[in-house]
């Protein structure tokens, strides 16, 4: 890895241990760090909670297969989860740049 991705992989580590401290406020729709290592000195890996139910694209992408809409009810409850888990990370003055379907 290059200095600069090191540098990357050690501040998304940091960013993710400071929202998983165990506190009182921790929001429970932010997946929970579990570790992070070099494979090799040349792969980082960060290691998250197992989500059973798949990221929101997946999701998607079945419905629109299989032809079927998505409860209007379903969408808004994934839509406040969303909006809920990042006014918490804005709170803990954590700008999420990657926010896309398969990410949440």
């Amino acid at each position: 890895m290059s200095e600069e991705e090191t540098y990357r992989l050690h501040n998304e580590v940091h960013i993710h241990r400071s929202l998983h401290r165990g506190l009182p406020d921790q929001h429970p729709h932010i997946v929970q760090f579990k570790e992070s290592f070099l494979d090799r000195k040349v792969f980082g890996c960060i290691v998250l909670e197992y989500c059973k139910g798949g990221d929101l694209l997946s999701k998607l992408n079945i419905a629109r297969k299989k032809k079927q809409v998505l409860p209007e009810e379903q969408c808004l409850g994934w839509l406040r989860q969303i909006v809920g888990a990042v006014q918490y990370i804005h709170s803990q003055r954590v700008l999420h740049r990657d926010l896309k379907l398969a990410n949440c």
